[in-house]
């Protein structure tokens, strides 16, 4: 893919991330005058202060989750790899629904209570647990790395079932509600922790983006390109467990956005992956702030609000049917 391309391809998922954006903070459940709110007219300034801090954290968790998902797919050579497959998004879940189910506070955010830092624990160790059983004399194997993920993540829910059992009746919302995905009003020193973490885990994956090109060739072509395998799948599962443990501790389990993204930006631009790990990103972000907004929008007319992870579930789904239909026929001809 030529500079030009590159700049193109990115500049489009740029403005679409700048629409979702601006349409997530500018609607809501709530009726918001922006010139007034500009001027610090109350209620609309504080309404305009909080859409935007939420609209953030969604767009950085999207970011997380979309990136995630196309190195994923890209490290064990599986289109259906995501946080989820790999265990990454079970672990938090574990950390997460420990400290719940034992009154530890309610769904907290990335450097916000026990419970997100459980969260975040969680999903660390089991990084640590998938990659170290995921390896074979010493090299991670991908086909056994997606293996020991799915098993993990097998383990997890049956936990998980287990701690609901036998939880107290006050505090099952609060683990439904983090099991789910949802996205709440973070503190600015949780947002900023979170947006550090991805930005950093995200900018060490777009630089290593042909190291990602050349896993896709084969051991032997990565080897004749000068991509040493066993340490870019290392590098790879690292970025993208810090970047799965920091949106897990921020939102809870929020499904299907690194799953669907990474496929509509290849379906729209390619697998070259120097576009397709930041248009992942991009997209990540956009999609996500547009799932919080349909979870909010939804309080307008069952004056309740969804979990944003039941959102993702309802649209991502029948897209990602979809896209394997249409992919089939296209083969087909």
């Amino acid at each position: 893919m030529t500079a030009l391309r590159l700049v193109r391809a990115l500049g489009v998922l740029a403005v679409v991330l700048a629409a979702a954006l601006a349409l997530a903070v500018a609607l809501g459940s709530e009726p918001l005058d922006v010139a007034a709110a500009l001027r610090g007219v109350h209620p609309d300034a504080f309404i305009l202060a909080s859409r935007a801090a939420r609209t953030a954290l969604a767009a950085i968790v999207g970011a997380a989750l979309g990136i995630s998902g196309a190195a994923l797919q890209a490290l064990v050579e599986n289109p259906l790899a995501d946080p989820f497959v790999l265990g990454l998004s079970g672990g938090a879940a574990i950390g997460a629904t420990a400290a719940i189910a034992a009154g530890l506070g309610a769904m907290g955010l990335f450097g916000g209570s026990l419970v997100g830092l459980l969260a975040l624990a969680g999903a660390l160790a089991a990084a640590l647990l998938v990659f170290s059983l995921g390896r074979v004399h010493g090299r991670l194997v991908p086909e056994r790395l997606l293996l020991v993920g799915v098993v993990f993540n097998a383990f997890a829910s049956s936990f998980i079932l287990a701690v609901q059992s036998v939880a107290a009746p006050d505090r099952l919302q609060s683990l439904l509600s983090w099991m789910l995905g949802s996205i709440g009003y973070p503190s600015p020193a949780a947002l900023a922790a979170g947006a550090g973490a991805v930005l950093a885990a995200a900018a060490l994956l777009t630089w290593r983006a042909p190291w990602l090109n050349a896993l896709c060739l084969g051991e032997t072509e990565a080897h004749s390109l000068g991509v040493n395998p066993d340490r870019a799948r290392a590098t790879v599962f690292a970025a993208c467990a810090v970047l799965v443990a920091a949106a897990t501790s921020l939102a809870g389990v929020i499904g299907f956005a690194g799953l669907i993204v990474p496929h509509l930006v290849r379906l729209a631009f390619g697998s070259d992956h120097r576009v397709l790990v930041p248009g992942s990103a991009l997209g990540g972000a956009a999609f996500l702030a547009l799932a919080d907004l349909g979870a909010r929008l939804f309080f307008r007319a069952a004056h309740t609000e969804p979990p944003t992870g039941m959102i993702t579930a309802l649209v991502g789904a029948p897209l990602f049917l979809w896209l394997l239909v249409s992919r089939t026929r296209r083969s087909e001809r």
